[in-house]
């Protein structure tokens, strides 16, 4: 039953009262006889009384019932248009994704190059893929002209600053490419599988994606600022209860990023 609906029957209920207790008012004074009148007087006023007393109660309660319904319509409108500051997080900390890494049986990781994550995380990652977790890895392919492309968007415009950066992070790989290339050509199928792609370009957003042991998928997204703004990168979150379809785009672009990768594995150089 809506507000209006209540208020029609409530007024309607009052002016069945008050009508009562008018004619019971009017019988009053016709009465002859003190008794039946003092009766009709008492219970004349008593309705008059009661009709007053719930009309202010209802009146009180309307009035809050008003009041929460417009609250609820502010946030209905708030939510409905969400500001970016509720949207975009915080950057993830190191322990957040360790954490992540820890309970997921697939894990999705591309950025530029990725030195900062990888190292955080090394053995989260490798014991992950001991326990049989899936874990893909796309960073830039180590190309004279890719390095040249992400130096030009950064704020240092140093090629050789993400040299040495890739070299890191390619070490690193190499170290747990080695790590689980040996327990798996020891314990075969129980060893989770490593995947590591080489893009001819650099993304325009960095991605961590997870599917967890339990059945719960999460995406977190850093936006790549052009020049400046490295210390705080807008970041947001996706999971598919909460933001299906763009956890379903957001994943589809790691997908066809992936796609368009070079499989890399250590050579004897890089083992060495």
């Amino acid at each position: 039953m809506s507000r209006k609906q209540k208020l029609r029957y409530l007024l309607a209920i009052y002016l069945v009262i008050a009508l009562l207790a008018t004619i019971l008012m009017v019988l009053a004074f016709e009465q002859s006889n003190d008794i039946w009148q003092a009766l009709f007087l008492n219970l004349s006023t008593e309705l008059l009384g009661v009709v007053l007393v719930f009309f202010l109660l209802n009146v009180v309660f309307v009035v809050s019932e008003w009041d929460l319904s417009d609250q609820v319509a502010m946030l209905i409108q708030k939510f409905s248009n969400p500001s970016a500051r509720d949207f975009f997080k915080p950057a993830p900390s190191p322990t957040d994704i360790q954490g992540y890494i820890q309970k997921a049986k697939s894990i999705d990781m591309c950025g530029v190059t990725l030195t900062t994550t990888i190292n955080r995380t090394f053995s989260e990652l490798r014991q992950r893929l001991f326990d049989g977790a899936s874990v893909r890895i796309i960073i830039i392919a180590p190309k004279p002209e890719t390095l040249q492309e992400a130096a030009l968007r950064s704020e240092s415009g140093s090629v050789e600053h993400y040299k040495k950066r890739l070299d890191a992070t390619l070490t690193e790989l190499t170290y747990l490419y080695k790590n689980w290339s040996e327990r798996k050509n020891a314990q075969g199928d129980k060893v989770g599988n490593l995947s590591i792609g080489l893009l001819p370009y650099t993304p325009s957003f960095g991605l961590l994606g997870f599917q967890f042991v339990d059945g719960g998928r999460l995406v977190i997204v850093e936006m790549y600022p052009h020049h400046v703004g490295y210390d705080e990168p807008p970041y947001f979150f996706l999971t598919p209860e909460n933001d299906v379809e763009w956890f379903e785009y957001f994943s589809a672009q790691f997908e066809e990023l992936w796609k368009r990768t070079t499989k890399w594995v250590p050579t004897e150089s890089t083992e060495s």
